[in-house]
């Protein structure tokens, strides 16, 4: 018995033993995965040749469609990750980075951005940002508009458990506060932070006063609210933010082998 919960079992046949599959993990929302290796002197080294073909060679859109058809069962939330991250991760070989400024980039630091989440957490608010300008400007109509909005749980809720990203939606017709900008003490205590993309406005953040970064506990991000076009609009907007953010990345990363390259 194996008690990761991260494993899924596919048997062809009526074998007593089945193999497990450490690799085949598809959780339903994006949230700070644990990567034993990140710090391994091993993970700093560059992609060959052959391992960066091989990752090219990734076709997430071809593997969904097989996840699709062989495990019904699994929810298009999970099959939208696995895609985000396939995307996310060819691009970033492409761009030269190691896979420890991938597993980096994927990892939440409580120091490094607003409320700790990752950088890869923050590109996909950045590309729901760019997403909303299109639907605030009349440049995108989707089916039907929904609220685009991210709830961010405090630790202890059991209620709002997940960044929810319905993408493009419905303004509330309020004027959108800067992201930086807290809301009056005057509006009440709020038990979750909420990030709302507005038709017209930009982003609206909603944050108690009595929470430090520290103690948020963000659940993750959830795709499963969106259109196919939502979706499709967002994998765009996606890739498009991408490469500001891996030439940061590379700057850091050259940084850090710098500094720890020297002897004092």
């Amino acid at each position: 018995m194996d008690r990761h919960a991260g494993n899924i079992l596919v048997a062809n046949d009526d074998s007593k033993l089945v193999p497990i599959d450490h690799g085949l993990c598809l959780p339903e929302i994006l949230d700070d995965p644990y990567f034993e290796w990140l710090h391994w002197p091993q993970a700093a080294v560059p992609f060959s040749d052959l391992e960066a073909e091989y990752v090219a060679k990734l076709d997430a859109f071809h593997d969904a469609e097989l996840l699709r058809s062989e495990l019904p069962s699994l929810r298009e939330s999970a099959i939208r990750l696995l895609i985000l991250c396939t995307v996310f991760l060819q691009r970033a070989v492409l761009a030269g980075l190691c896979l420890a400024d991938i597993g980096d980039m994927m990892t939440r630091n409580f120091g490094r951005l607003d409320d700790g989440v990752s950088v890869l957490e923050a590109l996909c608010k950045k590309a729901g940002e760019a997403v909303a300008e299109l639907e605030s400007d009349g440049s995108y109509s989707g089916d039907e508009l929904k609220e685009c909005q991210f709830v961010m749980d405090c630790k202890g809720e059991a209620t709002e458990e997940v960044l929810d990203i319905p993408l493009l939606l419905r303004s509330k017709k309020k004027r959108a506060l800067d992201p930086l900008q807290e809301e009056d003490e005057g509006e009440g205590r709020e038990d979750v932070e909420e990030l709302n993309l507005e038709k017209g406005g930009g982003m609206m953040m909603k944050k108690s006063a009595s929470f430090s970064a520290g103690e948020l506990n963000h659940e993750g991000i959830s795709f499963k609210g969106m259109s196919e076009e939502q979706w499709r609009l967002f994998l765009e907007k996606f890739e498009q933010v991408l490469p500001e953010a891996f030439e940061a990345r590379k700057i850091v990363g050259l940084s850090q082998r710098l500094g720890s390259s020297c002897s004092f």
